[in-house]
Formats: C-alpha cells, sequence, structure tokens
C-alpha cells in the first residue's frame, strides 16, 4: 500500500457520556453544532499533546499518538491528553463527562484521501476499554500501561473483551505529570562509564570560578543515552566543592499548555526560594525581596518583568527586550554572590525565546562564575546549528553509546542476582544504551520472556521517535538499507532507492545513525547498531519488505559474475524472506529453488554440516512431496557422511552427535514421504 507504514502507536477512544439524552429530539443539524464545541476541544487537546484526530465517530472521539510521529512517550501523552480533555469537558459545565480507552500495539497508517487511517488490534483494544470504562474514567491496557513513565495507575480486574481469546488488562489512570526522573538516574543506580566525562564537566567549573566567566556547556546524545544522569552526577559532586555554586534546575517539558518558558519559571521559583505551588504573586514577592537582599534598587520592577514568565501582568514597551535585560541582572546578581550552575533539561523541547535567553546570559556577562548546562538530543544542533558558538566559553559533549565492558557492569548492577548471567545478552541488546539497559532489565524482573531478544515498548519507541524527524529521502534510505541486512552495499542500495543515496548516507553519517565501513572496502556502509537496523526494518510494510527482498535477490544475481558462488547464501536468504512476508506460488518456488541451490554449493565447498542445515530448510519450503523428499535424502546423506569419519576414527562423543542427526533426518523422510524414506540407505550402524 502506497505511502504505509507500520508503527507502534498509542490509541484513544474517548466517548461522550450523556450526549443521547442531549440528543433526543434534535434535528441532526443542531445536533452537530452542539458537539461542534466538544469536537474542536478534543482535536485541539490532543494535537497539544502531539496526538493526531484520526476521526470522529458519532459523540466519540479516536485519535493516534505515535503517527505520523513517535515521540517516545507517546503512551504519556495520550493518557495526558486524555486527562486533559476530561477536566476541560467538565470545566464546560454543560453536564458531560467521558469515558476513554487507550492501548498500544502494532498498527499499519497510511493517508488516504489527505485523511490519516489506522488499523491494528490495539485499535479495537482501546474501544473495548473505553467501552468498559465508567463515566469519567480513563482506563489504561497492559501494554499503554507497561510504557507509562509519568503516569499514575491503579490496576483494575481484567476486563472480558468480545473479540479476544483473553480478557484485557486494565489500569486505571488517575494522574499525568513530567517524565519520573528516577530509574537510571536515580542515586541507587551507580555510574558506569563516565567518569571522564564528569571529570570534564567539573573541570569547566572550575574554571568557570577561577576566570569569573560565563561558560556554556551543551551534553547532547540521543534519548536514553545518559545526559540527565550525568548532569544530575555533577549537580550532588558540586555540593561538596567549595564555594558551594547555588544551582538552578529548570526542565522543558514535551506537551501540554502553557509550556513556553517552564524552564525558566522553575528557575525563577527556585531562585526566589518559593514552591511550584505557589502563585504568581508569592512569587513576585518573594523574589523582589531575594532581589533587594542582593542590593538591587529596582528589585520590585525586576520582579514584575521576570513574573510575565510565569503568566503575570506583562510590563510596558518591549517584553521581550525587559525579559532579557532583568534575566541578564538576576544571574549576575546571583553570580555576585557566589557561582551559580543553571541547568536546562532537555533544551530540544525548549523554544527559541528560551534558547535567546540562554545565550543572552553566557553572551552578554563579564565577571560571572557562571555555568549554564543545558542536555539535550540531536534534534537541537539540527534545529539551532548555531546555537550558543558565539560565546567566548563553549564546550560541546557528545555522550556515546557506553562500551560492551560498561554496559555489562551496569546491566550486572541492575540484574536480579538470579539472572545475573544474562548480563551480556542485555548489553547486546541495548546497544550501550542504558534507558535500553534498564528497560530490559525490567523486562527480564518483571518475567517477560524473551527480553533480550524482543526489544521493549519502550527501547522501540524511543529509537521511532529519532527516525521519524528525520527527513522522508532520509527515512526511506534507512528502511531501504534495512533490507539488505546489518551491513550493506551502496550499489546495492542504490537499487533498490533507485536514484544515487550518497547525500542521504552522507546526511544519516552526521546522524550517527550509519557509519562507512572502511576497512572492510569502499563503498560499504553499516548500522551503528542493530537497533536501528530492527526498528527501520520493522517499519516497513510487509508486503513492501517481500518487495525490496526480492529486488535485492535479482540485484546480486545481476552482480554476482564470479562470485555467485559465495553470494548464493545470500541469494537464498532474500528469497526466503520474500517468501514468507508475503507469500506467492512463485515466490515460495524461488525460495525453495534459491536454497537448494545454496545447499549444493556450500557442500561443493566442503561446508557439509551448513549445507545438510539448508537442504532441510529446502525440504520445508518445498512446494510437493517430490522435491521434499530430495532435499531430505540428501541431507540424510550428508549426515551420514559426517557420521562415517567420526566413527572410523573412535571419535565416539562425535559418533553420537552425527548418528542423532543421521536418525532425525532418517525419522523426517519417513513421516514426510514413506516411499522415499523407504529407499534410503540410512542406517543406525557402519
Amino acid at each position: 500500500m502506497e505511502g504505509a507504514e507500520r508503527k507502534l502507536a498509542t490509541m484513544v477512544f474517548a466517548d461522550l457520556v450523556g450526549s443521547t439524552e442531549l440528543a433526543a429530539g434534535l434535528d441532526p443539524e443542531e445536533l452537530r453544532r452542539r458537539l461542534a464545541p466538544f469536537f474542536e476541544v478534543a482535536r485541539a487537546t490532543m494535537e497539544e499533546h502531539g496526538g493526531t484526530v484520526e476521526k470522529f465517530v458519532g459523540d466519540a472521539v479516536m485519535a493516534v499518538f505515535g503517527v505520523p510521529r513517535a515521540y517516545g512517550d507517546d503512551p504519556d501523552r495520550a493518557v495526558a491528553a486524555a486527562l486533559a480533555l476530561m477536566d476541560r469537558i467538565a470545566a464546560a459545565g454543560d453536564r458531560l463527562s467521558l469515558r476513554v480507552g487507550i492501548e498500544t500495539g502494532e498498527v499499519l497508517a497510511f493517508e488516504r484521501a489527505g485523511d490519516l487511517a489506522v488499523t491494528g488490534e490495539a485499535v479495537n483494544a482501546a474501544a473495548r476499554l473505553q467501552q468498559a470504562a465508567r463515566p469519567g474514567e480513563v482506563l489504561v491496557g497492559e501494554r499503554a500501561a507497561g510504557a507509562c513513565r509519568a503516569t499514575e495507575l491503579e490496576e483494575r480486574a481484567p476486563i472480558a473483551a468480545k473479540g479476544f481469546p483473553a480478557p484485557l488488562g486494565a489500569w486505571l489512570a488517575v494522574g499525568a505529570g513530567l517524565p519520573d526522573r528516577g530509574g537510571m538516574d536515580g542515586a541507587g543506580t551507580p555510574l558506569i562509564g563516565r567518569d571522564d566525562d564528569l571529570a570534564l564537566l567539573e573541570l569547566i567549573y572550575r574554571r568557570a570560578v577561577r576566570d569569573r566567566a560565563p561558560e556554556l556547556v551543551t551534553i547532547t546524545g540521543d534519548a536514553g543515552v545518559g545526559k540527565t544522569r550525568l548532569a544530575t552526577e555533577l549537580a550532588e559532586a558540586l555540593h561538596a566543592a567549595n564555594p558551594e555554586p547555588e544551582i538552578l534546575l529548570g526542565r522543558n517539558p514535551p506537551y501540554g499548555r502553557g509550556i513556553a518558558f517552564w524552564a525558566l519559571g522553575e528557575i525563577l521559583r527556585s531562585a526566589a526560594g518559593a514552591r511550584a505551588d505557589d502563585s504568581v504573586g508569592d512569587v513576585h514577592s518573594a523574589l523582589a525581596t531575594r532581589l533587594a537582599n542582593l542590593g538591587a534598587a529596582d528589585a520590585d520592577e525586576l520582579a514584575a518583568t521576570l513574573g510575565t514568565a510565569l503568566g503575570g501582568d506583562g510590563a510596558r514597551g518591549d517584553i521581550e527586550d525587559e525579559l532579557k535585560h532583568a534575566w541578564r541582572r538576576l544571574v549576575a546578581l546571583l553570580a555576585s554572590e557566589r557561582p551559580v550552575l543553571i541547568g536546562i533539561d532537555d533544551a530540544h523541547w525548549a523554544d527559541d525565546g528560551l534558547l535567546d535567553l540562554i545565550e543572552e546570559v553566557v553572551f552578554r556577562l563579564n565577571d560571572a562564575p557562571l555555568v549554564v548546562l543545558c542536555t539535550s538530543r540531536p534534534e537541537l544542533l539540527e534545529r539551532r546549528p548555531d546555537f550558543g558558538r558565539a560565546a567566548r566559553n563553549v564546550t560541546q559533549i557528545e555522550l556515546s553509546p557506553l562500551t560492551r565492558e560498561a554496559s555489562n557492569a551496569l546491566a550486572a548492577a541492575l540484574l536480579p542476582a538470579k539472572t545475573r548471567q544474562l548480563a551480556p545478552q542485555v548489553a547486546e541488546a541495548s546497544g550501550g544504551n542504558p534507558f535500553f539497559v534498564e528497560e530490559v532489565v525490567c523486562a527480564i524482573a518483571e518475567g517477560r520472556g524473551g527480553a533480550t531478544h524482543h526489544l521493549p515498548d519502550t527501547v522501540q519507541a524511543a529509537i521511532a521517535a529519532r527516525l521519524d524527524q528525520l527527513p522522508q529521502v532520509e527515512k526511506r534510505t534507512l528502511q531501504h538499507a534495512a533490507v539488505l541486512g546489518q551491513n550493506f552495499l551502496e550499489s546495492a542500495l542504490e537499487e533498490l532507492v533507485e536514484e544515487p543515496p550518497d547525500d542521504a548516507l552522507r546526511a544519516l553519517m552526521e546522524k550517527a545513525l550509519v557509519q562507512e565501513r572502511l576497512v572492510i572496502g569502499p563503498g560499504r556502509y553499516g548500522f551503528r547498531h542493530h537497533l536501528i537496523r530492527d526498528v527501520a526494518y520493522a517499519s516497513l510494510p510487509r508486503a513492501d519488505r517481500a518487495r525490496l527482498h526480492e529486488r535485492a535477490a535479482n540485484g546480486i544475481i545481476a552482480r554476482a559474475g564470479e562470485h555467485y558462488a559465495e553470494l548464493a547464501e545470500l541469494i537464498a536468504y532474500h528469497r526466503v524472506q520474500a517468501g514468507e512476508l508475503d507469500p506467492t506460488p512463485q515466490r515460495s518456488e524461488a525460495a525453495s529453488s534459491a536454497t537448494v541451490e545454496a545447499a549444493g554449493t556450500a557442500a561443493r565447498r566442503g561446508a557439509t554440516a551448513r549445507a545438510q542445515q539448508l537442504y532441510e530448510e529446502a525440504a520445508e519450503l518445498a512446494g510437493d512431496e517430490r522435491g521434499r523428499a530430495d532435499a531430505l535424502r540428501t541431507a540424510a546423506e550428508l549426515a551420514l557422511q559426517r557420521w562415517r569419519p567420526a566413527c572410523t576414527h573412535g571419535r565416539w562423543r562425535w559418533w553420537r552427535e552425527w548418528a542423532a542427526s543421521a536418525e532425525t533426518c532418517r525419522r523426517r523422510i519417513s513421516r514426510g514421504c514413506s516411499g522415499a524414506a523407504k529407499s534410503s540407505s540410512l542406517r543406525r550402524t557402519p
């Protein structure tokens, strides 16, 4: 299906309770007019939180989070949007209420006549949860609940749902907020593999104090790589510094109303010694007092101007310039008393106004022992590549994934003692990302089987969010490259995308998604980690994958020349994938023939064990009994060849292994095609 994409998405079904009574006796046009405000509020609320309204059905709304763009925290966004919509409907005073169902799962998404269409089991699950919810309730399904990190949930009894073989798990959403900075950022988890980065940050702080010159530090890296944890560790370490700095921290929430200058508001409250729930008036008074104590003759005016960032009354004149001036004065006064560390978390979510204020203090202040520390995903510098570049002292620290040894140590520290032997597998599955390590460990601790082989939803979502921010040509290039495997040839990729991919590959290398394999040879590339390849590959619809595997096989055959024998198994791999993903008689026959050919090539090259395995696979793929019998007979003969030398040389352990292998083939022949089995000369003794 043209333009379709497989996505991990979170579905929201919200039904307006009480609309039946409202509709009684009303003309359809009048009913639509009465419901229009609800539809407008619902659309605005969903979009505020990063969702998309898929459709309105009667008095219900269906929205999707994670399509067309994933953010990595889509289940949390969906719950926050549902609760916000609930509050807004209640505040309208129309005696109406909502009941909402939310669930996460794989969907197929595509645009149809300009409208978004989504299909998948999660759609039906969310609808069933909505039907089971009481008025005023938001019920969250099992996968969505398992992926929430900023939502307060209460488990409810499972719900028997029509069309589902087992009851649906259900949790009641009772609250939503900013992402919890526990987990990997908590004091209970050791900081591993970041000692040098922490030492560099401490050195920058000491230099700022020594030279009394502002320093701007930006820690960049992918979601979950440990940016916030590193910044938190620095703040903790500086509590023991002499002199101890004043530490002011502000977070940038990714969604919701009134988020402009949110981080600035938190910093101002902290500087004033105010609580998060204090009124704007109380913060103004406390801030004016603090400024006066620092020697500001115009303390009240400065506090009033700064209060505009909290939603207070605006000052007359150019409020933007006034705010910059007041902010610069505040930081200068604070730094005159003692060193200051200002932390801006998740700066990639910050609006340009806040980024301008950050540059204001590092560009224009002098004689100030100040460090401004920003944590950000790579998209900040893609959006504002010149951010902070004009400052005198600028440091950018790009956090790379942990080394294999550090990942192993972290996994061992987090795993329960009885599963600690899984640390190497966890390290491999996580790709060196500390958040991914934690999520895989949580899955193991919760008894979710295969956690080291199947990515938790939270890990998939974090990677998908990164890929969804790519320009379409780069994302398409990455998806097509994923069909070729972990490593690929530029020429093979060009055949799939049907245009030179060099510009897209260069951009993907700059974004640390692929890398050039120069040691292997020119024109060879690979994914930075198998997690990136897995998520990119899974986003393609099955039919598209089958078509691309077929084209990949044809391309290899066209290029192979004298290297055909070396590439026979790769051709078979692509043929088999095409046949399994979107079966047709022609693809099944091509897969079987290619596998038989690869098996014969392996046998001629002396790889007897691999040849036996391939013939057995060919038997499974064969479309008729004769083909199946021939493949199994050849596999049995190869097993016998491997068995006899082992026996002749008295290697009894090997004899038992090969004999068991040969007997397995004999039994398979007997089950699948008794006539062929009887003609086999395979015996248990020489």
